[in-house]
């Protein structure tokens, strides 16, 4: 029987998908090609310790998960706390505390686990009552997400669907401003995106705009409010500029009769 691939499916499979990653994959095979003495070096320029600290913190989380302990620890938590703002200010203190120790990458990874037991709106919605009046909250996976499969197709209309037409605001949580198009035909009221950093830093910022409609702050398509938050972090070069940071509370009100 003939082998036809050389390399695992799985492998293949992800190369077809990110195309950044094939990129590269074919770059290191051509440098090795123009000096292939250099490949004998390849395992030096590997931070093995860094690699060995990460895989161990992968098995731990992962066994813990497995074990049902963090699901049990969430519940926990979200059954003693009064509200959805207590539980949020716990979390945001002990990631604060765990990245005065570690790196802010590693407490997340500790932290996040912890929010299992909280509601996950993939292409869903729920609706919460409030002062007499129903508010739709929905929420979509990431605008890119198919890429990495087909049920992972962000759908705003599909989350939508079943909401109670009388709803006061239909709100809907994208990651990615370029939900919008599709959230306005859906007839949502107000997106919540962020993704872009706010352009991080000149002029990366003003090349943003080629891909996403908003780049930050607040915009409208149509009758759909659009909130695009620049957020905290960063992607790439650890820096900001001209993008400064934000945390944004927002507070809805009833338009004036």
């Amino acid at each position: 029987m003939r082998r036809l691939l050389l390399i695992p499916v799985e492998i293949a499979a992800r190369l077809q998908r990110d195309l950044l990653l094939l990129i590269l994959v074919l770059l290191c095979i051509g440098l090795s090609v123009l000096d292939p003495a250099a490949i004998a070096s390849y395992p030096q320029l590997v931070d093995w310790p860094t690699i060995a600290a990460l895989a161990g913190l992968l098995l731990l989380t992962t066994g813990l998960e497995e074990s049902g302990f963090l699901q049990h620890l969430a519940f926990h938590l979200i059954t003693r706390m009064h509200s959805e703002r207590h539980l949020a200010l716990l979390l945001v203190i002990v990631s604060a505390m765990l990245a005065s120790v570690l790196t802010n990458d590693i407490a997340l990874f500790i932290v996040v686990p912890l929010t299992l037991g909280l509601t996950v709106l993939l292409n869903q919605h729920v609706v919460r009552e409030r002062r007499g009046s129903r508010v739709v909250i929905a929420g979509v996976t990431d605008y890119s997400a198919e890429r990495f499969g087909a049920e992972h197709r962000s759908d705003p209309a599909g989350a939508l669907h079943g909401a109670p037409a009388d709803a006061g605001v239909k709100l809907l949580l994208a990651h990615q401003p370029r939900s919008a198009s599709a959230a306005a035909a859906a007839g949502f009221d107000l997106q919540l995106s962020g993704h872009t950093h706010g352009g991080q830093f000149l002029p990366w910022n003003f090349f943003v705009r080629l891909q996403q409609p908003f780049v930050s702050g607040l915009n409208r398509l149509g009758r759909l409010w659009v909130y695009t938050s620049r957020g905290t972090g960063y992607w790439g070069p650890p820096k900001r500029l001209g993008a400064p940071s934000e945390i944004t509370l927002l507070r809805l009100r009833p338009a004036a009769p």
